[in-house]
């Protein structure tokens, strides 16, 4: 927020708590997390594509010292030049710079200039066998689920963890996207869904049916499981305090959990070229 961020504009929510409890939902430990302290400011939840918009808007605004940049998008990058600093796009543009930063993902062709391997054979891709079902739920339906109501007390938002030691990846997250919206995510072994999701050749599968989640998370207390779910229940099957709720999205995804193979520290640089982000260490969910 120092650097000019309009809160209103990222209609966040503060994150200043953390929870770790049972599959039955029993509370392990809560902890303050306060980064006030340490960075002279609160860390908050906000939508990526209202943090984009709004580096976007202090980006290019006039009113900032300095000149304003130019923001190109919907560019293919095709080659980097690390001793050069020079990069191509598929449309055969080619843009020069004393530094090139590398921040584009887990399919960085920054990464491959950095490493000289064209295969990414060096710092490539690897799948974990584990996926994440994901779904969006209204704040309201935590508020109104007494066994989860505790996420939504005023002035304590966070992230809860319900980890099932026992089988030592069955792991549910929930946190708040938004002021009016949750993040479910539910991580499990990729098991049956190999097939589905080499024969999509993408990472992300969705309208996954709510029957293999609950299936999937037996040993969770039914107020987890219902968590969830409840965005892919149809609407006449949803329990009547949350019908009336605006769902966000009313699918639940699946989603491939990739790593990179390491890089260490020293070969996150090259000529003019530096790595940041995915491109230079994806985080897992157990990180």
């Amino acid at each position: 927020m120092a650097e000019g961020a309009d809160e209103d504009r990222l209609h966040g929510a503060l994150l200043n708590q953390l929870w770790d409890l049972t599959p039955n939902n029993e509370l392990i430990g809560a902890e303050s997390f306060d980064t006030r302290p340490i960075f002279g400011a609160p860390s908050i939840f906000a939508r990526r594509s209202l943090i984009q918009a709004e580096l976007y808007r202090l980006a290019t605004s006039p009113e900032r010292a300095g000149a304003v940049p130019r923001i190109i998008d919907g560019l293919t990058i095709t080659a980097i030049d690390a001793e050069a600093g020079r990069v191509t796009c598929s449309d055969g543009q080619v843009f020069c710079g004393d530094l090139v930063v590398g921040a584009d993902g887990i399919r960085s062709v920054a990464r491959r200039a950095v490493t000289s391997s064209p295969d990414d054979s060096i710092g490539g891709i690897s799948n974990t066998g584990l996926v994440g079902y994901m779904s969006i739920v209204p704040a309201v339906y935590f508020a109104e689920t007494p066994e989860l109501a505790f996420m939504t007390t005023p002035g304590q938002q966070g992230i809860a963890q319900w980890s099932d030691n026992a089988s030592n990846v069955h792991r549910v997250l929930a946190y708040p996207c938004s002021a009016e919206h949750f993040e479910v995510f539910g991580f499990a072994r990729e098991g049956a869904w190999t097939d589905a999701l080499d024969a999509n050749r993408s990472s992300i599968l969705h309208d996954i049916p709510a029957a293999a989640v609950q299936q999937d998370f037996a040993s969770f207390a039914p107020c987890i499981r219902n968590m969830l779910t409840v965005a892919g229940q149809s609407a006449s099957s949803r329990s009547r305090a949350c019908i009336a709720h605006t769902f966000a999205s009313t699918e639940i995804s699946l989603w491939r959990i990739r790593d990179t193979k390491p890089l260490p520290a020293s070969a996150w640089t090259k000529g003019r070229i530096c790595l940041t982000g995915d491109a230079a260490h994806a985080v897992t969910p157990r990180e």
